[in-house]
């Protein structure tokens, strides 16, 4: 289990970054949730790792793990639900702009210069884009 809801939002931020690198790679929808659950298989051993580095092993920590675990698939299936949306609702320039800043990590002026855009342009792109996610995973996760 993640210590926050920032951590396990911080987690599937590192999942699409880790493997989007991937993407040219994966030819079916098993090969993307094979990555998806190595890679935040992996990532809940990190954290766990990194939470609990100076303490001895006890049968808590197994239920914590078994706890990760259950993160785990549960952050697999938000991950297949939000590239879903991404398909659905954003344009093939929004798709392009989400990538570069958020997997790619490059700046707004290097996205420009690549799209051949206003810089502003792309901020209010990538803006829309960012909502138009948000308020769609809001609205089918809402009970």
């Amino acid at each position: 289990m993640f210590p926050s809801l920032e951590d396990a939002e911080d987690a599937l931020q590192d999942a699409f970054v880790r493997m989007w690198p991937h993407a040219d790679d994966i030819a079916t929808s098993s090969d993307a949730e094979a990555l998806a659950v190595t890679t935040l298989r992996h990532l809940s051993i990190d954290l766990h790792r990194s939470l609990h580095a100076t303490q001895p092993l006890t049968p808590a920590h197994d239920a914590r793990l078994a706890a990760d675990a259950a993160n785990a698939v549960e952050a697999r299936v938000v991950l297949a639900e939000v590239e879903q949306m991404m398909c659905q609702l954003l344009s093939p320039l929004q798709q392009d702009i989400l990538r570069m800043r958020e997997y790619e990590g490059r700046s707004y002026a290097e996205i420009a210069t690549a799209l051949e855009m206003k810089e502003t342009a792309v901020r209010m792109q990538l803006s829309r884009a960012r909502r138009a996610l948000r308020d769609e995973y809001r609205k089918r996760n809402t009970i």
